[in-house]
C-alpha cells in the first residue's frame, strides 16, 4: 500500500530543490568563490581549525564549500561529536586533511592519516603544518586487497 502525496506538494518540493540546486551551483562557482572570499576572507576558522584558502591550492569549489563549511559537513560532526580526547587515530583518505585536522585538535596522540592520491600529500602537510599539529603521520599508500593501482 503507497502513501498518495498531492501532486501541488511534489511540484513545491522539486521547485525547492531545483532553487537550491542553483544556488548552490552559483555560489560554488569561481565567481561565487571570489565573492564568498571578499566577503568573508580566505582564511576560515572552524572548530579551532585554520584553513588559509589564500594559499592552499585546491579549486575554487571546494574552497567555496570550506567557506560555507559544507566541505566534509557530516565527517566533520562524526569527529566532534564521537571522537574521544587523547586517543590514537587511523584514517583512510585523508583527501585534503580538513578532517584530518579535526581528528587532530581531538585525538592529541598519534593520528596516522592515509591518502593515496600523490597530488593530495602537500594540501594535507600545509593543513597540518599551518595549525602546528605534529601528531599526525602522514603516509601516501593505498590500502587494498590487490595491487592494482589507481593513482600515479
Amino acid at each position: 500500500m503507497g502513501i498518495y502525496v498531492p501532486h501541488s506538494d511534489i511540484t513545491k518540493y522539486d521547485f525547492m530543490q531545483s532553487i537550491k540546486l542553483i544556488i548552490v551551483k552559483l555560489v560554488t562557482s569561481n565567481l561565487g568563490y571570489h565573492l564568498l572570499s571578499l566577503i568573508k576572507g580566505k582564511i576560515v576558522k572552524r572548530n579551532g581549525v585554520v584553513y588559509d584558502l589564500s594559499k592552499l591550492q585546491i579549486d575554487n569549489y571546494t574552497k567555496a564549500l570550506i567557506l560555507l563549511g559544507l566541505y566534509e559537513k557530516s565527517e566533520i560532526g562524526m569527529v566532534n561529536d564521537h571522537l574521544p580526547e587523547n586517543t590514537t587515530v587511523i584514517e583512510l583518505g585523508s583527501s585534503i586533511g580538513i578532517t584530518t585536522c579535526q581528528i587532530a585538535r581531538i585525538a592529541s596522540r598519534n593520528v596516522y592519516s592515509f591518502e593515496a592520491n600523490l597530488d593530495l600529500i602537500s594540501k594535507i602537510e600545509y593543513n597540518l603544518g599551518a595549525n602546528n599539529f605534529k601528531n599526525v603521520k602522514v603516509y601516501n599508500v593505498a590500502l587494498g586487497d590487490g595491487n592494482t593501482v589507481y593513482f600515479k
